[in-house]
């Protein structure tokens, strides 16, 4: 990492914890100002979380995002979603509905249009850094193609062909990719506690790889 992409992820760090705190100077409380935090991250695309989210291995953004009240004991996840610009939002609409904690795919973002949120097109969560990351991840540490993708450098669908998990000598070392997740907690002035977390997940993982950050507990 370069002291400038240091300086500017800290940035946005410094960004999105001013958001969350100017909530709670106003007496907000804790709930809202993990998810206003959250999703200042999810809107930088320096950030493995909404607009700067990693590719999956077909080539598409599937993002999660999990939240909890400390005050009510509750929680609510969503995951496997492409089109909901702030999955936090999502997730927080899910545990206020107090009927279910976790929904993905596309009940989650029927559920999300249905609230209101912003739904966007998936060419949305697209940026440059993210998919020259996705087209270097085919290659493993053995320098042996995993797969081979064709299509232009903003394709949301590109041509791939799979070479058989059974021929790629797994397991392999992704170390190199990128991955992360972007969270916040906070404490209001009531003393209740709250926490949220968002990711893009792992670069280059399989369709329908749910990880840890939604599972509540995990």
């Amino acid at each position: 990492m370069s002291s400038d992409e240091e300086k500017q992820l800290r940035a946005g760090l410094f960004h999105a914890t001013e958001q969350g705190y100017a909530v709670l100077a106003k007496g907000g409380s804790a709930t809202d100002a993990v998810e206003t935090a959250v999703r200042a991250l999810e809107d930088n695309p320096l950030f493995n979380a909404g607009k700067g989210a990693v590719f999956n291995r077909d080539g598409v953004n599937q993002l999660e995002a999990s939240i909890m009240n400390g005050n009510a004991n509750s929680a609510g996840a969503a995951t496997l979603l492409t089109t909901v610009k702030n999955p936090v939002s999502l997730a927080r609409k899910v545990m206020e509905s107090n009927f279910h904690v976790f929904l993905c795919g596309p009940g989650a973002e029927h559920y999300a249009k249905e609230q209101g949120l912003e739904i966007v097109d998936p060419s949305y969560f697209w940026t440059k850094h993210r998919w020259e990351q996705h087209e270097r991840g085919y290659i493993h540490t053995a320098d042996t193609p995993i797969e081979k993708c064709t299509g232009s450098s903003n394709s949301l669908s590109p041509t791939c062909t799979h070479v058989p998990i059974s021929e790629q000598n797994e397991p392999h070392d992704y170390s190199h990719l990128p991955m992360g997740t972007v969270g916040s907690v906070a404490v209001d002035v009531n003393g209740y506690l709250a926490a949220a977390t968002s990711t893009g997940g792992m670069s280059n993982k399989w369709n329908g790889r749910i990880g840890d950050s939604p599972v509540i507990g995990a």
